[in-house]
């Protein structure tokens, strides 16, 4: 699988079963990311082991599937609709703490840092709101 047309083949069904949307403009670098997996998977498929090699059993059980995958940018915009900040964070941790077993992508998750920003994100939004609310009983 080294032609850019096998790269882009492989992501578009990659982005498919796993319902993971994937913008056009990350395509260069996701290939970019797969050519170096492959090589790397090469190196170690070259590497001879004896035929009583067992596979190491994972702890962790699979995550199961989530077909409400969003973006980061849709996770962005409803994260600033009001009263949205902290049910989007707990989701996006629910996902994180859902998939990464098995993707293995995140080396650190800074849960209570989000949690806080949404927190201090959702009292600024009230007391904008309330100003509002007030300067308009005021003015009428």
């Amino acid at each position: 699988m080294s032609s850019p047309s096998d790269l882009d083949a492989y992501i578009v069904s990659a982005a498919a079963a796993l319902a993971i949307p994937i913008e056009p403009e990350w395509r260069s670098e996701i290939r970019a990311n797969l050519t170096v997996a492959f090589r790397l998977a090469a190196l170690v498929g070259e590497k001879e082991l004896p035929d009583d090699a067992e596979p190491r059993r994972s702890s962790k059980p699979e995550a199961a599937f989530d077909s409400g995958w969003a973006t980061a940018a849709r996770s962005a915009r409803q994260s600033r609709r009001p009263g949205l900040a902290i049910a989007v964070v707990e989701d996006v941790l629910a996902r994180i703490t859902a998939r990464d077993p098995v993707l293995n992508s995140f080396t650190d998750v800074l849960a209570e840092r989000a949690r806080a920003r949404a927190a201090r994100s959702m009292r600024r939004a009230r007391i904008v709101r309330n100003s509002v609310r007030s300067q308009a009983c005021r003015s009428r």
